[in-house]
């Protein structure tokens, strides 16, 4: 299954060095909207520095991610703390899809988690919005 984002405004959630959104940005120029929430304010420092130094285009914001009230099409997000069990909030800022890549020891959690998913493919679990 494969959905074009092209257009989507997309939200990486607890960005870090950047890993996927700014990489995903310059990927995608300005075919797509990336915005980095990341709460650590030396790490926002950073994911500014990156883009004014590269002309990259992203959206930084120093927050986390249950202080957010903006909605996005794409919700991406890698190793939070909190793993698993940060899927409400994910699943909240986003209109369409979350995509969230879970780490080894997080993939071991999935039999306990109470989300049905079909089909799981390294370590990722994607999730279309129902309603």
């Amino acid at each position: 299954m494969g959905i074009d984002i092209e257009g989507f405004d997309i939200l990486d959630v607890g960005s870090g060095a950047g890993f996927p959104g700014a990489v995903l940005k310059i990927f995608y120029k300005e075919r797509v909207k990336m915005t980095l929430l990341e709460p650590s304010w030396k790490r926002c420092s950073f994911l500014e520095s990156l883009d004014s130094r590269l002309n990259i285009g992203f959206r930084v914001i120093c927050k986390r991610a249950e202080e957010l009230e903006d909605r996005f099409d794409l919700v991406l997000s890698r190793a939070i703390d909190g793993g698993l069990l940060k899927l409400g909030v994910l699943n909240e800022l986003s209109k369409k899809y979350v995509i969230y890549m879970l780490g080894e020891n997080q993939a071991k959690e999935i039999d306990s988690c109470e989300i049905s998913v079909k089909d799981i493919k390294s370590y990722m679990l994607f999730l279309a919005k129902t309603k």
